[in-house]
């Protein structure tokens, strides 16, 4: 009776158990088609409305640089007290025959050394071939951001050796509000994002085979980072710092090999280095900004909102008190996402992402906290820490996830899909919108225009100061043909010559002139100067 009992109990087990194992390889499948459905909205939705978004003021240097003019060019010819079409500045982000690739680099060489030429050079391939209207020119952006996605898994594969990792890490990126804003901006960002995915799965996969093939691949991806970015120095010595832990600091065959590596990825950017050095005295004044100190409770607002925005980004300006209590927890996940690292890792992968967090962050961080300015705020600077950031999450999210069913695994399935659904969210939001916070020096352009858009002949009066020549340019991709400029050379340079209004203009307006050009402005027309938005002004008379 015994036997027949345990008999039937072990058939009884034997059918659960199909059951579970049927069960599991169906959510499994349920599980992995929502996977790659979200991947695929993340990919769709980087596509529409590109050429609807404003063509801020740093996209107007990216085709600058592309087609071979210069801001001295612009500021030269069309910045001397004439009244112009406001189209007339978009000949500048044209191609011209005239205009070769020695002009192209000349240009990027002279006035923008700091930004290395790989991305310009591969955007002008680009336009020369498809052509160069916003649609366009965005669109090599968008193709790019595509190579994460492998980028990622073989990064995550290679850290992690995890499918499931690198599958929730690809997730993690095709709805990251920051990858989906680099995917549809004409600047060199998203390629740099790209070159440092690749670069760290080569280092990790040279230092797993030690063969002299996969130290020259980590040489190449390197040479291609620091001609995407500068900043790839920063994830060159991450890796140097991670290498030598690892090996005791003590210099072995693998040390030397990645010295040499090292070496000549380094040797590849001296050309280029060279003329940074000759032109180091323009690039300090191009990033003088870097340098004004914001008030502190400023800044500390402005580090909460940025290491959200991996996962949230609906463009909440800091005064808005959704901002942190949406914010917030997601910082909170993030901290605990790197103690659960670090617990629950051996040294090899915490080591890895910790190393390549804090570097950039010390970089960053110190000077603005020891000298003062605003390094730390600026997004573009800290794409190795997002990196460490979405490897933390994407291992967090799998190991809470996983395992037997419990309690605390349905609450991190639920903070998972909530995790999905607000970048989801987030990055439908970015697709429609016109403009979004990093676009912060253009971000009123659409306003503006539709102001001037409305006036029956308005005339802009503005001058060549700093970000002024920039913006004038992207204002005239959504000015109407009726709009005039009245560009001047910089008016501190020239204090007490105010204009004379031509005649015939229904409307006067003024864009970010400083408060003694409008006095003077004022006094000598006898009129009144109202404030219409943050940069712009119109004249009224008296």
């Amino acid at each position: 009776m015994g036997d027949q009992r345990r008999t039937k109990l072990f058939a009884k087990n034997r059918v659960l158990q199909r059951k579970l194992r049927s069960d599991n390889r169906s959510s499994h499948q349920w599980f992995s088609i929502l996977l790659i459905f979200i991947i695929v909205l993340g990919i769709g939705l980087r596509f529409p409305n590109l050429d609807k978004k404003i063509y801020w003021h740093d996209e107007v240097y990216t085709s600058l640089r592309s087609t071979g003019h210069t801001m001295g060019q612009v500021e030269e010819q069309m910045f001397v007290g004439r009244v112009v079409n406001a189209k007339a500045l978009l000949k500048y982000q044209q191609l011209d025959p005239n205009l070769g690739w020695q002009q192209a680099l000349d240009s990027m060489a002279i006035e923008d050394a700091q930004h290395p030429p790989l991305y310009f050079i591969v955007l002008r391939f680009w336009m020369q071939a498809f052509g160069n209207t916003i649609t366009n020119i965005r669109s090599l952006s968008v193709l790019i951001s595509l190579l994460l996605f492998p980028a990622i898994y073989w990064l995550c594969w290679e850290l992690f050796a995890s499918s499931k990792v690198a599958w929730m890490a690809i997730v993690l990126t095709a709805i990251s509000p920051i990858n989906f804003w680099l995917a549809q901006d004409a600047r060199e960002y998203g390629l740099w994002m790209v070159t440092i995915v690749f670069t760290s799965a080569a280092i990790l996969r040279a230092l797993r085979l030690k063969t002299k093939s996969s130290w020259l691949l980590y040489s190449l991806t390197l040479a291609l980072g620091f001609y995407s970015y500068l900043l790839t120095g920063l994830v060159a010595i991450a890796h140097g710092i991670y290498v030598f832990i690892l090996q005791g600091i003590r210099w072995n065959r693998t040390t030397k090999a990645f010295s040499i590596a090292l070496g000549i990825g380094t040797i590849a950017i001296l050309p280029w280095m060279l003329i940074v050095i000759q032109h180091f005295e323009i690039i300090k004044l191009s990033t003088g900004w870097l340098k004004n100190s914001l008030p502190l409770s400023i800044t500390l607002q402005i580090w909460l909102l940025n290491a959200s925005r991996l996962f949230l980004d609906f463009d909440l300006k800091l005064e808005h008190l959704w901002a942190y209590i949406l914010t917030i927890p997601i910082v909170l996940l993030e901290i605990y996402g790197f103690y659960w690292l670090c617990r629950h890792t051996p040294p090899k992968i915490y080591l890895f992402v910790l190393t390549l967090v804090g570097v950039t962050a010390s970089y960053v961080l110190f000077p603005d906290l020891i000298q003062g300015g605003q390094r730390s705020v600026v997004t573009r600077y800290l794409m190795p820490c997002y990196l460490g950031i979405q490897l933390t999450i994407a291992y967090l999210l799998v190991e809470k996830i996983s395992g037997l069913r419990s309690i605390q695994q349905k609450i991190w399935q639920l903070i998972t899909t909530i995790a999905i659904v607000l970048g989801i969210t987030s990055c439908f939001a970015s697709s429609q919108a016109v403009t979004w916070w990093h676009r912060d020096v253009s971000y009123h352009h659409a306003e503006i225009a539709n102001i001037l858009n409305r006036k029956s002949r308005p005339l802009l009066i503005s001058d060549s100061f700093g970000i002024n020549t920039g913006n004038l340019i992207s204002l005239s991709y959504l000015l109407a043909p009726k709009v005039r400029y009245l560009l001047l050379p910089e008016v501190g340079m020239h204090p007490n010559q105010t204009p004379q209004i031509p005649s015939g203009f229904s409307d006067i307006f003024l864009l970010n002139l400083p408060d003694g050009f409008r006095q003077q402005f004022e006094q000598k027309h006898r009129g009144k100067i109202i404030r219409i938005t943050s940069d712009l002004w119109q004249y009224r008379k008296l």
